[in-house]
């Protein structure tokens, strides 16, 4: 009977083992996974503010570029009156160069607005990302 009883004792402590280094393993485990969720999330609030800083910038230049696009389009250089001044004058490729001029100008307000819209968009996105 003492060899059953010792075999027993050793097969519990065996079963008291694995569970013990089952246990400390799960919890090495569990605190390595939360440290490195942690550094993504660090990391990630990171590259969120870097893009924040990024669009802001983005946004302070359009924010200059389209008035002074607009400016430039309403300025005597490629005005109404300019052009109809052109259009009746002896050289047509003066007409055309101002013609020109105003589709570029439009073209890039235009794109400028549709940038601020995205970027705009996109700050808010990421502004209440960053305070969740």
């Amino acid at each position: 009977m003492t060899g059953n009883s010792t075999r027993k004792k050793l097969f519990a402590l065996a079963g008291a083992a694995v569970l013990i280094g089952s246990l400390v393993g799960n919890w090495i485990q569990y605190k390595t996974l939360n440290q490195k969720k942690q550094e993504l999330t660090t990391e990630q609030k990171r590259a969120d503010n870097e893009e924040l800083m990024k669009i802001q910038s983005e946004l302070a230049y359009v924010n200059w570029a389209v008035p002074l696009l607009t400016q430039k389009l309403e300025g005597s250089e490629v005005s109404e009156v300019s052009l109809r001044t052109a259009e009746v004058s002896s050289k047509p490729e003066t007409a055309n160069a101002f013609r020109n001029s105003v589709t570029f100008l439009q073209k890039q307000i235009e794109d400028q607005m549709k940038k601020k819209t995205v970027l705009v968009t996109r700050q808010k996105e990421l502004e209440s990302k960053l305070r969740s």
